[in-house]
């Protein structure tokens, strides 16, 4: 689904809960693609949602349709798949890291395409279960309450140069201006058809509260610092908390600014989404999203 697009029916109605957008910042081409799927009643393992976040690479023709088929294969897969959430997750990664693979040596002009990848699943016993590869965010926002102190917690791991020039310059053996340069953006991991050296599988999915909001997102939403991330995630309901965070970016104005995407989930009950769609026997089709 285009950013400018309505949701299908499908899913309309749902955007207090659900909601994600896109935009090409300063760039004349997106090469992120995302989905959100409800899942059906049948699902062996009480998945409820299905949230993929995909920024691709290798230039406007490459990145474009890797992350397209990355998203793709994910969805295909994770359905049938079998072995319980985590296996499922893994399974369909690792077909979407295949498919990638194929593609490029079928297309030899697509040499060098690749994405990063994160995915995340909500089942009916009110928990959040990931796999991720790159540096593309997935984050849980809570509201403060009686007891608790709320705040932003970054569920994934980067797997960017980031965390380790960070962890060169705590130790003294960077400067503070080697630690912020463009090397900090270089991956160490990336779907693109090889051996993945490097995959964030959650040990144990995180239980949910009502009303934490999940964030994926592509790493062009990182144009705002944390604080204001969590601060615009405070919004009323998941359509606005995307809208206010994709209109900040563009409010940046950066000259270079990445394609940035949000997805949100906001936390009501288990499987709210799901109740909402009743009426459906079948899974729904996948909103998805690519410019």
């Amino acid at each position: 689904m285009k950013a400018d697009e309505s949701p299908p029916d499908n899913l309309r109605g749902c955007g207090a809960l659900l909601e994600g957008s896109q935009i090409p910042g300063s760039r004349e081409y997106q090469e992120d693609s995302f989905s959100m799927t409800v899942l059906g009643d049948r699902d062996p393992d009480g998945c409820d949602l299905l949230m993929v976040v995909a920024d691709g690479m290798g230039g406007h023709r490459g990145g474009a349709e890797a992350s397209r088929l990355a998203v793709e294969t994910f969805l295909k897969t994770f359905s049938p798949a079998t072995g319980g959430v985590a296996a499922r997750l893994r399974a369909s990664l690792d077909a979407a890291n295949a498919a990638i693979g194929r593609y490029a040596a079928e297309h030899p002009r697509c040499a060098g395409m690749g994405c990063t990848l994160v995915a995340c699943v909500v089942t009916d016993d009110e928990k959040a279960h990931w796999i991720s590869v790159g540096d593309s965010p997935l984050w849980r926002l809570r509201a403060a309450g009686e007891g608790g102190t709320g705040g932003m917690e970054r569920l994934n791991a980067d797997h960017s140069m980031r965390p380790v020039l960070d962890k060169l310059l705590q130790l003294g053996h960077v400067t503070e201006e080697e630690a912020e340069s463009g090397a900090a953006q270089q991956l160490r991991s990336a779907v693109i058809g090889e051996d993945l050296p490097l995959v964030d599988e959650n040990a144990a999915p995180v239980q949910l509260e009502l009303g934490d909001r999940i964030v994926l997102a592509s790493d062009g939403l990182e144009t705002l610092p944390e604080e204001e991330i969590l601060r615009l995630g405070r919004g009323d309901g998941a359509s606005a908390i995307v809208s206010d965070m994709l209109q900040a970016v563009e409010a940046r104005a950066r000259p270079s600014q990445d394609n940035a995407t949000v997805v949100v989930y906001q936390h009501a009950e288990a499987g709210a989404l799901r109740k909402r769609l009743r009426r459906f026997t079948a899974p729904t089709q996948p909103v998805v999203g690519s410019g």
